[in-house]
């Protein structure tokens, strides 16, 4: 009986088995027997890195020519030196167009960077309405007109979280969502609390609503008054 006679949900299960119990050993399972294909493809990208230092622009061919690459990656995590110029940008948002079935971003400073502060190229991120959770974290120098854009490009996202980022309190007024995101989770970890307010609409149109928030999770914050209105 040759594999192709087996159950499709079958073939998937062993995939899923070997994923658990030697990962390695996907790829060698890709290339050898082509029925496990699809499955082994779901568990090997299902999570990447793009960063300056990782050929980006070679994932970004690689995908560009294997189709079902970009509909298996659900989670992306982003690792950027403030200095990464335009090139580096256009690529990520070249890759993440092809991202049909992303579920969460991760925007993580390089901790090596050591230059000025500057704000992310952020402007042509493609909106993408499959993203639910986007973590901003390691950033030194977070500028709020940066949030401004990630917000915009992710307005179906319910959870946001911020992990040890030191917020730039300057804000373009004319840089805010074309509709405030409604989140369900909003996590400030080791951040500055005042945020909530700016992104709240203290100082500028509020990008975010609250009436559908669950959890708001503070923990080690720089604790400022923190106002919250549904």
């Amino acid at each position: 009986m040759a594999m192709t006679d087996f159950p499709q949900e079958l073939l998937d299960a062993i995939v899923d088995k070997v994923a658990w119990l030697d990962f390695d050993s996907l790829l060698s399972l890709l290339k050898s027997i082509r029925c496990f294909g699809q499955q082994c493809r779901l568990h090997l990208y299902q999570k990447v890195m793009i960063s300056a230092y990782s050929s980006p622009s070679a994932f970004r061919d690689f995908i560009m020519q294997c189709h079902n690459v970009g509909n298996c990656v659900q989670t992306c995590n982003i690792i950027f030196d403030k200095d990464d110029g335009p090139q580096f940008w256009s690529i990520v948002s070249e890759i993440m167009t092809r991202l049909t079935r992303l579920k969460a971003v991760t925007f993580t400073e390089a901790l090596t960077f050591r230059g000025p502060l500057s704000k992310m190229l952020l402007e042509d991120l493609p909106r993408l309405s499959s993203v639910r959770t986007v973590k901003l974290q390691y950033m030194k120098g977070l500028f709020v007109e940066d949030v401004a854009h990630i917000l915009s490009a992710f307005q179906d996202m319910s959870v946001l979280e911020i992990e040890r980022c030191n917020i730039v309190h300057d804000l373009d007024s004319s840089v805010v969502p074309p509709v405030p995101v409604a989140l369900e989770t909003l996590s400030l970890l080791h951040t500055q609390s005042f945020i909530t307010e700016i992104l709240a609409g203290s100082v500028a149109p509020p990008m975010i609503s609250f009436h559908k928030l669950r959890r708001f999770i503070v923990a080690g914050a720089i604790m400022q008054r923190i106002c919250i209105s549904k």
